[in-house]
C-alpha cells in the first residue's frame, strides 16, 4: 500500500493483494491487542452509531477496511499448478481474525440476535448484517427518543435529576443520528414543568438567547428558593405560637423580582400574610 507522499509502505498491502503487513496479523495477539487498545466499548442496542464512529477509523488503521467493506478482492484458493495459495492463506487468516474480534467487540445478547443460526463466514458479511440490523432497529429508537424527550415531566423528580434526564435523552438522539438543537430541547424541558415554575417558564420562554448551562443553573436556584419557601411555610404551621388558621398561604404565590438580561438569579421574594 502507498502512503500520501507516493511510498510504499512496508507491512501493508496493496488494495488488489494481501501480501505482505503479516507480522503480528498472522499471529493474531499483538494486532487484537492493539485494535482492542482503540476500541473499549462494546455494541448494544443503544450505542451503534457511536460504536461504529470508534470500530471503523481503528479498524481503517490497521489497514483492514478492505475486508470490512469488501472493497479487498479475495485471493484465489489455489494456483494454477494446484498448490495453496500463499495470498489466500494472508487474506483468510485477516479475515477471520477481524471476523472474531467484531463479535467480541459485541454484548453476547446483541451478537447472538445479529448472528443468529448462520454465523457469518466474511468479516464483510457480518458488518453488512450489523448495519441492516441496527438501520432498522435505529429507526424505531429514535421515535422512542422522540416521544420520550416531548412527554417527560418533571413530576417528583429533583430538578437536577430531571435536567439530567432530558440532556441525556438529546444526547442519546445525537448519538442516534437525529440530533436536537437547544431551542428545541429547552423548550421541552420547559414544558415538563409544573404549576409552581409558571412565573420563572414565562420569563425564560422569552429569552430568545438562552444557553443550557444558563438554563441549568437558574432553575436549579429556582428550586431552591421553592425549597426555601415551603421549609418556611412548614415552619409556621408547626409553631405553636401562631394560629394554623391565621395562616394564608397561596400555592407557590410569588413575586418574581429583577431577573436581569442575562438571566443571573435575584431576589426572589414571597407573599406571606397573617
Amino acid at each position: 500500500m502507498t502512503n500520501r507522499s507516493g511510498v510504499m509502505e512496508q507491512g501493508s498491502p496493496s488494495s488488489g493483494s494481501v501480501s505482505g503487513g503479516t507480522s503480528g496479523l498472522t499471529s493474531g495477539t499483538p494486532f487484537g491487542s492493539s485494535l482492542s487498545q482503540f476500541v473499549t466499548i462494546k455494541l448494544d442496542g443503544t450505542n451503534f452509531l457511536l460504536w461504529k464512529s470508534i470500530v471503523v477509523p481503528a479498524i481503517q488503521g490497521f489497514d483492514l477496511d478492505g475486508h470490512l467493506f469488501g472493497s479487498l478482492e479475495i485471493p484465489e484458493k489455489f494456483l494454477t499448478d494446484g498448490l495453496p495459495n500463499p495470498e489466500y492463506k494472508i487474506w483468510f487468516s485477516r479475515d477471520r481474525f477481524l471476523l472474531g474480534w467484531l463479535i467480541n467487540a459485541m454484548m453476547p445478547d446483541t451478537a447472538m440476535q445479529i448472528i443468529g443460526n448462520t454465523p457469518k463466514q466474511t468479516a464483510h458479511e457480518l458488518w453488512k448484517e450489523i448495519e441492516t440490523y441496527f438501520g432498522s432497529n435505529n429507526r424505531v429508537h429514535v421515535q422512542s427518543l422522540k416521544k420520550a424527550l416531548h412527554t417527560t415531566r418533571k413530576g417528583a423528580m429533583k430538578m437536577k435529576e430531571y435536567l439530567s434526564k432530558m440532556k441525556c435523552i438529546s444526547d442519546n438522539l445525537a448519538i442516534a443520528g437525529s440530533g436536537v438543537n437547544t431551542d428545541d430541547l429547552i423548550s421541552s424541558v420547559l414544558i415538563g414543568l409544573d404549576r409552581e415554575y409558571l412565573p420563572i417558564t414565562t420569563f425564560l420562554q422569552g429569552r430568545c438567547d438562552l444557553q443550557w448551562q444558563e438554563l441549568h443553573s437558574t432553575l436549579i436556584g429556582f428550586e431552591e428558593t421553592l425549597d426555601r419557601y415551603n421549609e418556611n411555610t412548614l415552619v409556621l404551621q408547626d409553631s405553636p405560637s401562631v394560629n394554623a388558621a391565621e395562616i394564608k398561604t397561596s400555592n407557590t404565590k410569588s413575586n418574581i423580582q429583577n431577573w436581569n438580561s442575562n438571566g443571573n438569579r435575584a431576589n426572589i421574594g414571597f407573599e406571606r400574610s397573617w
